[in-house]
């Protein structure tokens, strides 16, 4: 651990190391979205194809998907697209421009969407547990997300959407600590473009009173955008297609079990094969959600408290991405983790902690060292790290939120309020 009053020095060099930290993240971030013209990014090509054929009135559920995508990228694999109906309008805008200049302007956006994201958690820290100015803690924080894990990395080069969805994960706990309805329910709205990392949260905000509203807005917003994209040529066979596509998703050998983290890589690997669909996981992931906030609710839970709020988003989101299957790539939301560090006060909780960050942020890079030994391939060994990486980062927010169920005397609560307002003073 770095000490406090190193941290706190206004001295030039600490200074200098705070901005030498955040430059560093920003160009290697940079470097990776620079444009190379000998390769196309995997995942983006897939919504600039679906882009162009809504802009032509078309539907990327059926087969002009494959057609137009081995017109654009010859030799190339053309999975079918199964991302929601919601994302026509993002789709389209990036099929406005040209395959390698829409590429370019994404990969842009997404280490802006990481440095947005580095600054609404900072700004939530540095307010509520860290006696640090906000430019110094987005400077820990940005460095720290951008240098230590690596799917940030990858995201940006695979042209993926989980950046975009890592922002609006971080909006939504920055809208909870400023009570900002609004951004709430932007916030929402993005996450839902993803249902499966985003169905527990939407569980857990019918139980927080603050995000009620913005929830139905979320929902309202998420509904229009849905018809919107299946308002082509065929509504009805877009649908259709829409299933079939989700319905396929397991066949591809990068979306088998085995490939992703989550309940399906248990399953699959303690029961011979055992899986359950993405529909009935989803249900499962919701009514459990469902059922911890009525445990929480019995416990006389304060579900209207900010802390207490800020700490269920984070209990949740974490959650869903440990129960759906997902990609190392798509656990770029557990950053948002980050907000517990400074609350986590017991030793077992602080292992967990570590090495599940450790496991979440480095995976690939520790898959590495089983590379000469026989046994499962390195996908696996990947999805195996990231399945108990997240195990061991949501064991330390459920205790923290169970912490917060337990009643407190008059006494607790005043030395409590005391030591936050010392935490919150500015440290310069």
């Amino acid at each position: 651990m770095v000490p406090s009053r190193i941290l706190h020095s206004t001295s030039i060099a600490v200074r200098a190391a705070y901005v030498f930290a955040a430059l560093s993240g920003f160009a290697f971030l940079a470097q990776a979205a620079w444009p190379n013209q000998t390769y196309f990014p995997v995942d983006f090509k897939y919504f600039w194809l679906s882009g162009r054929l809504w802009l032509d009135g078309g539907s990327p559920y059926g087969p002009e998907l494959e057609t137009l995508g081995k017109a654009v990228f010859p030799g190339v694999r053309i999975n079918p697209f199964f991302y929601p109906p919601s994302w026509r309008p993002i789709s389209s805008l990036a099929a406005l421009s040209p395959p390698k200049t829409a590429e370019t302007v994404w990969a842009t956006l997404s280490v802006l969407a990481f440095v947005l994201t580095a600054w609404l958690l900072a700004g939530v820290s540095s307010q509520r547990y860290y006696a640090l100015n906000h430019w110094r803690c987005f400077a820990l924080y940005f460095a720290a997300i951008a240098l230590l894990v690596k799917a940030v990395e990858i995201a940006v080069i695979i042209g993926q959407p989980t950046p975009f969805l890592t922002l609006a994960a971080a909006a939504l706990i920055w809208s909870i600590h400023k009570r900002n309805a609004f951004v709430a329910a932007i916030a929402l709205t993005a996450l839902f473009l993803k249902p499966q990392l985003s169905i527990c949260v939407g569980a857990g905000a019918l139980f927080i009173p603050f995000l009620r509203l913005p929830l139905a807005a979320a929902i309202a917003a998420t509904c229009g955008l849905t018809v919107y994209g299946l308002a082509v040529d065929n509504p009805l066979q877009a649908f259709s297609d829409f299933l079939h596509n989700l319905n396929l998703y397991n066949a591809y050998p990068e979306n088998q079990p085995e490939n992703m983290s989550g309940f399906n890589f248990i399953t699959n690997a303690l029961f011979g094969g055992w899986t359950a669909s993405p529909f009935t996981l989803a249900l499962f992931t919701g009514v459990l959600c469902c059922c911890a906030c009525l445990i929480l609710k019995k416990a006389a839970v304060a579900f209207h408290d900010t802390e207490t709020a800020l700490t269920m988003v984070i209990c949740f989101i974490l959650a869903g991405t440990f129960i759906m299957p997902t990609h190392n790539s798509d656990l770029l939301v557990a950053v948002i983790a980050i907000l517990l560090a400074p609350r986590i006060k017991t030793a077992p909780m602080r292992v967990c902690y570590l090495i599940g960050a450790l496991f979440v942020m480095r995976s690939m890079s520790l898959s590495v060292l089983f590379a000469d030994m026989p046994g499962p391939e390195k996908t696996v060994i990947v999805s195996f790290l990231d399945t108990i990486g997240l195990l061991l980062l949501l064991c330390p927010a459920v205790h923290l939120l169970w912490r917060q169920a337990q009643p407190k005397p008059p006494e607790a609560r005043s030395s409590t309020r005391g030591i936050m307002t010392a935490a919150i003073a500015p440290g310069d």
